[in-house]
């Protein structure tokens, strides 16, 4: 289970509000947690890729690598170059990342994308919120999302 000072989010969204957003909140509710912000999900794979070959592998080592270890990922459901749905099932062929949590995060009404996007691997969803006050409260559950992922992936060994 993560403790609460080394949670590292990655996050994949193409939209500068909702960037600003997220991270206003996560930086006012969480300032301990790392989180890195990629445009699309070919950045996000892009990054993982780099990492793969000793993040989340070498975890009694003390250097950088102990320290970003994936604690959840969130992606926009509709990004270009890459979009969600493509972005978790690649995430999910990579071992070094197949139980790390993976979050929808968008404004689509498709039941049909949802349900894809889960299909895929995807954890849960979660509706983009149109305002700071939404945003604030639904950045104030991911502790508890991260909880209860890790915990359901522990029960999966």
């Amino acid at each position: 289970m993560n403790s609460t000072e080394h949670i590292h989010i990655l996050i994949a969204e193409d939209d500068d509000d909702d960037v600003f957003m997220l991270e206003n909140s996560l930086r006012e509710q969480f300032p301990h947690w790392r989180y890195t912000f990629f445009t699309n999900g070919q950045e996000l794979l892009t990054y993982l890729s780099s990492k793969t070959t000793h993040a989340n592998t070498f975890p009694g080592n003390n250097t950088e690598e102990t320290s970003t270890i994936i604690s959840l990922i969130i992606l926009d459901i509709n990004m270009p170059r890459k979009d969600g749905i493509q972005t978790v099932k690649e995430i999910r062929q990579l071992p070094a990342y197949a139980m790390v949590p993976v979050i929808g995060f968008s404004t689509t009404n498709s039941l049909l994308q949802v349900e894809e996007f889960i299909k895929q691997g995807g954890n849960s969803f979660m509706q983009k919120p149109d305002n700071y006050n939404d945003f604030h409260l639904l950045v104030g559950q991911l502790p508890l999302l991260i909880s209860q992922a890790s915990s359901a992936d522990g029960s999966q060994s």
